[in-house]
C-alpha cells in the first residue's frame, strides 16, 4: 500500500493566459463583494480542467506522466472566455464558472483532447467522468446559503458579460492539488506542448 503522505491529487488542464486571468479577476472582485459563502479560486490558479485524475500513489503518478508524454497532442487552441454561469443550471448553485468560447473547431478539439486524455489514462485505472465534458473555468465553489440568491442573480445578469479572446493556448499541464485551510493550492507537475 502506498504511503498516504506520498499520494498526489492530480488533474490535467489548460492554463489561462494573463489577459484571461485579468478579465476574470475583475469578475471575481465583483462577485466577492456579494459576500456569498463561496470558496473562490485564486486568480493565479484559474484554468480549464480537462480531466480530474484524483488521488494517486507515486508509482501511478509516474505511469500517468509517461502515458501523457506518449500521447499525441493537438495544435494550440484558440480559445476565449464568454459569460458566467453556474452548476447546476436549476436548483441551488454549487459552482460558479466562466464559459470557454472560440471557433467551433477549437471547442471540438478541446472536447476531443479531454476525451483522449481520459482514454489514455483509463487503462491505468483512472475512471472516466460520467458527466459530459463542458469546457469552463471554475471561479468558485458554494459552501453555504449566505447571500446565495444574490450570487445566483449576479451570475445570471453576467451570463454574457465576459468576452475575452487571447493568444492560442499552447500547452496542457498536469497539476497536483493540495488542500489547505485557505483553499486548494496547485503546483505544476509537468507541462505538455500543444503542437
Amino acid at each position: 500500500m502506498d504511503d498516504l503522505r506520498a499520494r498526489l491529487r492530480l488533474f490535467v488542464g489548460l492554463p489561462l493566459p494573463d489577459p484571461a486571468r485579468d478579465a476574470l479577476a475583475v469578475e471575481l472582485r465583483a462577485l466577492r463583494e456579494l459576500d456569498a459563502d463561496v470558496r473562490w479560486t485564486r486568480v493565479d490558479q484559474l484554468h480549464v480542467t480537462l480531466v480530474f485524475v484524483g488521488e494517486v500513489g507515486p508509482d501511478l503518478a509516474v505511469a500517468i506522466r509517461g502515458a501523457l508524454r506518449a500521447m499525441p497532442w493537438p495544435a494550440p487552441l484558440p480559445l476565449g472566455l464568454a459569460g458566467l454561469g453556474r452548476f447546476p443550471a436549476r436548483g441551488p448553485a454549487r459552482v460558479v464558472w466562466a464559459g470557454v468560447a472560440g471557433p467551433r473547431e477549437a471547442l471540438d478539439a478541446t472536447t476531443a483532447l479531454a476525451t483522449s486524455i481520459a482514454q489514455v489514462l483509463e487503462p491505468l485505472g483512472i475512471k472516466r467522468e460520467a458527466r459530459p465534458f463542458h469546457a469552463h473555468v471554475t471561479l468558485g465553489r458554494v459552501r453555504g446559503q449566505r447571500n446565495l440568491r444574490a450570487l445566483e442573480a449576479a451570475v445570471a445578469h453576467r451570463s454574457d458579460a465576459v468576452a475575452v479572446t487571447f493568444p492560442p493556448i499552447d500547452r496542457a499541464t498536469l497539476w497536483s492539488s493540495e488542500r489547505r485551510p485557505e483553499g486548494s493550492h496547485y503546483a505544476v507537475v509537468e507541462e505538455f506542448a500543444l503542437r
